[in-house]
């Protein structure tokens, strides 16, 4: 499921144990970003690189963080758009 990288099973924006935080981790902790730089870009594919591109990116344009808020946020069972709204795992 794209955008799930905490182990419990959903995709979450704004809520308690996020999938941002890994993203903001990997980034903002990478030994190359020595200006501690939100839109500094990790090159190669993490876990955390959910569009696939080849780089994370916390902040900045095509960013991580951003398919996250949309999947989240314009989920269809989401009918209120809220940020915290989980996508659970469909387990067959």
């Amino acid at each position: 499921m794209w955008g799930e990288m905490s182990g419990d099973h959903q995709v979450k924006y704004a809520a308690s144990w996020n999938d941002i935080l890994p993203i903001s981790q990997k980034v903002l902790n990478y030994p190359g970003n020595t200006g501690n730089s939100a839109s500094y870009a990790v090159s190669g594919y993490h876990i955390q690189d959910i569009n696939m591109n080849g780089s994370v990116k916390y902040a900045g344009s095509n960013n991580d963080v951003l398919m996250i808020s949309q999947n989240v946020l314009n989920n269809p069972k989401n009918i209120i758009q809220s940020a915290s709204f989980p996508i659970l795992k469909h387990v067959e």
